[in-house]
C-alpha cells in the first residue's frame, strides 16, 4: 500500500468519525443519545486505530475512543474518576 493510499484512508476514516459526531449532535438535540452508541462510536474508533500504519493518527482514535467511553460511563451514572478508582482495585 502505498502512502498516499494510507493517508486518504485515514482520511476517509476522519470523514466517517465526523459525520459520527454530527450524528451524535443531533442525537444530543433530540435526546437520543445513550451509552451503547457511544461505546459503539469507541470501538470503531479502536478498530480503525488497529488498522492505520500511522502511528498519529492511531493515537488520536484512541484518545477519541476513551472519550466515547468516558461519555458513556457518564451516561450510566459513573463518572470516568470512579472507573479509574475500579481499576486501580483489581
Amino acid at each position: 500500500m502505498s502512502t498516499g493510499t494510507a493517508l486518504e484512508t485515514v482520511q476517509l476514516s476522519f470523514d466517517s468519525l465526523t459525520r459520527a459526531n454530527d450524528q451524535e449532535n443531533k442525537a444530543l438535540s433530540t435526546g437520543m443519545r445513550d451509552a451503547r452508541y457511544l461505546r459503539g462510536q469507541a470501538e470503531l474508533c479502536l478498530q480503525i486505530a488497529r488498522e492505520t500504519s500511522d502511528p498519529k493518527a492511531a493515537e488520536q482514535l484512541r484518545a477519541e475512543a476513551a472519550r466515547y467511553h468516558d461519555q458513556a460511563t457518564e451516561i450510566e451514572g459513573m463518572g470516568p474518576s470512579t472507573l479509574l478508582i475500579s481499576a486501580k482495585e483489581k
